[in-house]
């Protein structure tokens, strides 16, 4: 459904079932089974490095730390580890 939403945008009346489209409140055409199977897979590709980041950053609670600790010893650990972890999962082109 998010792969639906992100493509055409939130309406109301839509109505997705089971990965099955029940209705279809849109003016476009509603998409055939390969079309949304597209569309879904595009959608994942294309947000997969999200998960895969989010798993991988440290807590709030941690990063926070990270934050203070750079600002009083002058560091950047903080900011290297960040990056380290979008550099491994790089946002999609």
């Amino acid at each position: 459904m998010e792969a639906i939403i992100n493509k055409y945008g939130l309406k109301e009346g839509l109505i997705i079932r089971e990965g099955q489209i029940i209705n279809w409140p849109y003016d476009e055409d509603e998409p055939t089974s390969s079309e949304l199977e597209t569309i879904i897979g595009e959608y994942e590709l294309a947000t997969d490095y999200i998960e895969k980041r989010v798993a991988e950053y440290p807590d709030v609670e941690d990063q926070l730390d990270m934050i203070y600790k750079d600002q009083i010893n002058g560091t950047s650990t903080f900011a290297e580890a960040i990056l380290e972890i979008k550099t491994k999962y790089p946002k999609p082109e």
